[in-house]
């Protein structure tokens, strides 16, 4: 069983032009869309992958790269490989672009493959309360300011020297990969040539059904791993391709537990608890108003902070001191924004309990 990092190593030896670039590859270079190389490259530098990883394993040891979660380790891994790589050494990394602050978390980097020849990466969604609280406003709000910075960007980076752009992302970076892509100007967007949603979530039913979405609906190539919960989140491309993955659950998510044979992701099959998650997702947020999932996130992002939650991962995996502020705190909610709490946690509850059933039964 193959992930990206094996075919690193494998096709590694093999230029762009000796075999074409190909869905994998997109996987590869939205995988390094996660790192943070603010310290490793100024503004509007360009730089080959292979000197961007000198400066940034001489700024990050081994003891600093250990502290990172398991799929930023997995990565790294995967841009040291790229970093000794044929394929990939050579190939220039330029417009990083790094933002973060009370309203927004941005990252995207842009790959020039060849002349002529370009792929742009937008970063998923890290730890930071931030970042998650900008997934929360996608359910009531677009564009919300990620969104916003993903269609400048793009439109900053596909310049007249371009013929053949790709674009894509993991995650949230699925989704600013479409939406950049969306409102682009014709002969740009006409330059795009495919844009990839690796397990990134949908629209609203506005933006799905606009015009917008619908110039760019045949370009859109999306992928989820056959347990997927985020890629089938609000309203989506029904043709998706399903891969198989090393992961269990939501585990699933991350790009490195994909696997793939050659130049193609392994195929899969959807779950049943997939398809069942994406119903009772799809059936709880119809319930509600715009205006009160806006009001419910307000609230919920208050409490976080009241309760001193300053990472998502203190929500998903709370010490019980803090469970039990939480709980304390949700009792100012009015009725209706404690029903949707309980409905949201109950549908992540049903997911941590299936993964660990897959767990075990594995």
């Amino acid at each position: 069983m193959n992930t990206i990092h094996e075919y690193v190593k494998q096709y590694g030896r093999f230029t762009f032009q000796e075999s074409p670039f190909n869905e994998v590859d997109n996987a590869v270079f939205s995988s390094l869309a996660y790192l943070d190389f603010s310290d490793c490259i100024d503004g509007e530098e360009e730089i080959t992958i292979r000197f961007l990883a000198r400066r940034y394993f001489k700024k990050n040891n081994i003891q600093k790269i250990r502290k990172n979660p398991h799929s930023i380790r997995q990565m790294i891994e995967t841009f040291f490989l790229c970093s000794t790589a044929r394929r990939y050494q050579d190939i220039i990394v330029h417009h990083f672009r790094h933002i973060i602050n009370e309203t927004t978390q941005f990252q995207a980097l842009c790959f020039t493959i060849a002349k002529g020849t370009m792929f742009v990466a937008f970063e998923g969604t890290d730890d930071s309360m931030v970042g998650w609280h900008e997934d929360f406003d996608m359910m009531h709000t677009f564009p919300i300011p990620s969104q916003k910075l993903a269609m400048e960007y793009l439109n900053q980076v596909i310049t007249r020297k371009y013929h053949r752009v790709y674009v894509g992302g993991h995650s949230k970076g699925g989704n600013l990969a479409m939406t950049a892509c969306m409102y682009l100007p014709f002969w740009k967007q006409h330059k795009v040539k495919q844009i990839y949603n690796n397990d990134g979530p949908g629209f609203r039913k506005e933006e799905y059904e606009s015009k917008e979405f619908k110039r760019i609906e045949k370009k859109l190539h999306v992928i989820i791993p056959e347990s997927s919960v985020i890629g089938l989140l609000f309203y989506h491309k029904k043709d998706f391709q399903v891969v198989k993955s090393l992961g269990r659950g939501i585990y699933q998510h991350d790009l490195s537990n994909w696997l793939c044979y050659g130049a193609y992701f392994t195929p899969g099959t959807l779950t049943d608890e997939a398809k069942s998650q994406a119903r009772r997702f799809s059936i709880c947020f119809q319930k509600y108003s715009y205006a009160k999932k806006k009001e419910f996130v307000n609230i919920l992002f208050s409490l976080f902070k009241e309760c001193n939650m300053t990472v998502f991962s203190e929500v998903t995996n709370p010490k019980i001191s803090k469970l039990i502020r939480l709980i304390h705190a949700s009792r100012k909610l009015d009725k209706e924004s404690k029903e949707l709490l309980i409905d949201m946690f109950s549908i992540v509850l049903n997911n941590k309990v299936a993964s660990k059933n897959e767990t075990i039964a594995s």
